[in-house]
């Protein structure tokens, strides 16, 4: 009965008679929610020299621009940082010193740092990233 499939102008689907009760892929795990008093950290690309490609280019270099984390006004309020201060951001695998960028173009709850050369951004373990207050240290001076 084989050969006949063979000779099939579409080809054939074997499927079996019935699907077994457990797949190997385990179940998804619910998204975890962000707390009333965090934000979201998104780890992007700049549309020019983020990519690790670009960070090997001494013309690219030249034009890039310095690292920042973007974040709304009202929660920088409320984490007690401002324009042009120097944060660190304490992550599961250490801490990032980086410069606060304010930008109302965001939405709160949103904190924004894109991948730079100049950053160990791979101190995110996993994504999301939920930032409390306690995990922003403004940096003095």
């Amino acid at each position: 009965s084989m050969r006949s499939l063979a000779e099939h102008p579409e080809g054939a689907r074997l499927l079996p008679a019935s699907r077994p009760g457990g797949d190997f892929a385990a179940p998804p795990a619910p998204p975890a929610s962000p707390a009333p008093d965090q934000v979201e950290l998104l780890l992007v690309d700049w549309t020019f020299g983020t990519e690790e490609l670009a960070s090997y280019s001494p013309l690219m270099r030249e034009a890039e621009t310095a690292p920042v984390l973007l974040i709304h006004p009202d929660d920088a309020g409320n984490l007690g940082l401002g324009d042009g201060s120097r944060a660190n951001v304490r992550l599961p695998k250490g801490s990032l010193a980086v410069t606060v960028k304010l930008s109302a173009a965001l939405a709160p709850g949103v904190v924004v740092l894109p991948r730079h050369r100049q950053l160990d951004w791979r101190k995110l373990a996993e994504a999301p990233v939920y930032l409390s207050a306690n995990l922003f240290n403004p940096v003095q001076g």
